[in-house]
């Protein structure tokens, strides 16, 4: 049996008298896309923020490759591997495309040199689809564009571990398909995915698995068809009107 890429063990956070998780527990293999999906504030942010070490929990840990890097230093945590995107994208507005990639690629391998450096830029950029605008400034590109360079400046690390923030809020529909497909593309290289969503078309197009929170509890875990249906994740997230929608979709199929 495959050894989790990560595992994240019995996860508290509390900020002040506020219990914003409670004792989460899953592992993601080595490959898999994983989505996170829950209401607002249900935790899914936080618990991105302590996997990647910008949040301390009061209780539990995570194991990376089977090391544990609870209470390890943000920077650390990049280097050795897991790379993010934020909810708001917010890239060095007075450096052009290629450079913020490139604080991507320098930042988390010091000793790689111009040429290596310039390579990475290049790939990440082209992986997302906006090499063509290397030399534009972020003012100058749409929302989806600032996401894709988002994500290329994550990729630029070299990550085998990749942590998706609402990458497709704020977008149409085409540029969500677009998105899903380079999600696809990604983890056709091999490498791991964490999904934080509220667009559930994705979250079913994109995830092998999904994990739902709700008030900082896990309240199910299993493949999107079997969680998007259940009883409690309607409840608490979904609402009837999905559910007859999915119930619909299923039964014409």
């Amino acid at each position: 049996m495959t050894e989790p890429l990560l595992t994240i063990e019995g996860i508290g956070v509390r900020f002040g008298g506020v219990q914003a998780i409670k004792d989460v527990s899953f592992d993601v293999a080595p490959g898999e896309v994983l989505g996170l999906i829950g209401p607002n504030g249900a935790g899914k942010t936080t618990l991105l923020n302590v996997v990647s070490s910008l949040v301390k929990p009061a209780a539990g840990r995570v194991t990376f490759d089977g090391e544990t890097i609870t209470g390890r230093k943000a920077h650390a945590i990049a280097r050795g591997g897991v790379a993010r995107t934020f909810q708001i994208v917010q890239p060095f507005r007075n450096l052009t495309v290629a450079q913020n990639v490139a604080v991507g690629a320098m930042f988390c391998n010091a000793g790689r040199s111009a040429a290596a450096v310039a390579e990475a830029c290049a790939e990440a950029l082209e992986q997302v689809g906006i090499a063509g605008k290397r030399d534009f400034l972020p003012s100058q590109l749409t929302l989806s564009e600032r996401k894709r360079l988002e994500v290329a400046r994550a990729l630029a690390t070299r990550p085998r571990l990749l942590l998706l923030d609402e990458v497709m809020a704020g977008l149409n529909h085409a540029e969500i398909e677009r998105i899903i497909a380079l999600i696809h593309a990604i983890n056709r290289t091999g490498l791991t995915i964490i999904v934080v969503e509220h667009v559930m078309k994705a979250i079913t197009a994109v995830c092998h698995r999904v994990v739902v929170l709700q008030f900082g509890e896990k309240i199910a875990d299993g493949p999107p068809d079997a969680v998007l249906s259940d009883a409690k994740v309607v409840s608490a997230y979904l609402g009837d009107r999905y559910a007859k929608r999915h119930a619909a979709r299923g039964a014409a199929a």
